[in-house]
């Protein structure tokens, strides 16, 4: 079980340093989830992606000792049921994980029905597995209740909502961000639909690096909007100063997104010119000193400036 409001991303693609981070989130009851999906993927070379995808695999094995002895839950962002790459990660698992570990999770992409959690659940049949489905598609999120109806096994431990695929999905731009009225309202749809579950809400990646004072804004405005649901704030980067509640949170401050289309191609340009400035070979999102950039963000932003330019 969480024992923190906070749970860590943290991508494989360089698993070396992950034990010292890995053993210090642990000591603060902190959970990861090691991703070998998003993080994993080059843009501008399809080429590479089997070697990134095999990188994250590699670093499941390394760091086998070190997750069959925390005392804390740990997950395993897979890659999605759909995708070639889901077998071998399970294969990655089944191999390197001991079969008693208790602690394991699995974070499961774009569920969009229970068929999914069913075959998961199948495919990892000697664990006690807990899983967490990622609602980060329009289909995904439409069947939503329908998916948690179904769990009569109660095999759903919680629900993540990933922003960024979702934007990405339904073809909206710019990406809604924490600070507007709209970026609220899917996670008011499916906070509403959680109501009637035992299921936990895992918030999607907090995207502004450095800016701690609106990310626990942003808690308290779960908080107290849905006092009754258990929730998890997530983050991608690895900050401590992120990880201090300030003493006194002030409320939100929102707007709303602007319809205007020369500060959405302006954006979109200064998205794209951020992406590229600023991209690794071993990470398929970028970070600059500000916020935290997602390919799914990137190929919108792409996709908007060259039909509008």
């Amino acid at each position: 079980m969480f024992k923190n409001e906070i749970i860590q991303y943290l991508s494989l693609t360089r698993y070396k340093p992950l034990k010292k981070i890995i053993d210090n989130l642990n000591h603060y009851n902190i959970n990861v989830i090691l991703d070998m999906e998003d993080s994993a993927q080059d843009l501008f070379n399809s080429e590479n992606n089997s070697k990134l995808k095999q990188i994250c695999r590699d670093g499941i094995k390394y760091l086998s000792n070190t997750l069959n002895n925390l005392n804390n839950d740990f997950y395993i962002r897979i890659n999605s049921i759909q995708d070639k790459n889901y077998e071998m990660d399970i294969q990655s698992i089944n191999r390197y994980i001991k079969k008693d570990n208790t602690h394991l999770g699995i974070f499961l992409p774009k569920v969009e029905s229970y068929k999914d959690v069913l075959k998961l659940k199948e495919d990892l049949k000697d664990f006690k597995t807990k899983i967490v489905i990622i609602s980060e598609t329009v289909k995904g999120l439409k069947n939503l209740s329908s998916t948690l109806a179904q769990d009569q096994r109660n095999l759903i431990q919680g629900v993540h909502y990933g922003h960024f695929d979702f934007c990405y999905d339904a073809n909206i731009w710019p990406f809604t961000e924490p600070f507007h009225f709209e970026y609220w309202d899917k996670i008011f749809q499916i906070l509403n639909i959680l109501k009637k579950s035992e299921k936990i809400f895992i918030q999607t990646p907090y995207p502004l690096l450095n800016n701690s004072n609106f990310f626990w804004s942003s808690y308290k405005h779960i908080k107290e909007n849905f006092p009754e649901q258990k929730f998890l704030m997530s983050l991608v980067n690895y900050n401590k100063n992120l990880l201090k509640r300030p003493n006194k949170i002030l409320p939100l401050k929102l707007k709303k997104i602007s319809n205007d289309k020369e500060f959405q191609l302006k954006f979109s340009k200064k998205i794209i010119n951020l992406y590229n400035n600023l991209r690794s070979r071993n990470k398929s999102f970028t970070l600059d000193n500000k916020r935290f950039i997602p390919p799914h963000q990137f190929l919108m932003a792409e996709k908007f400036y060259k039909n509008n330019k």
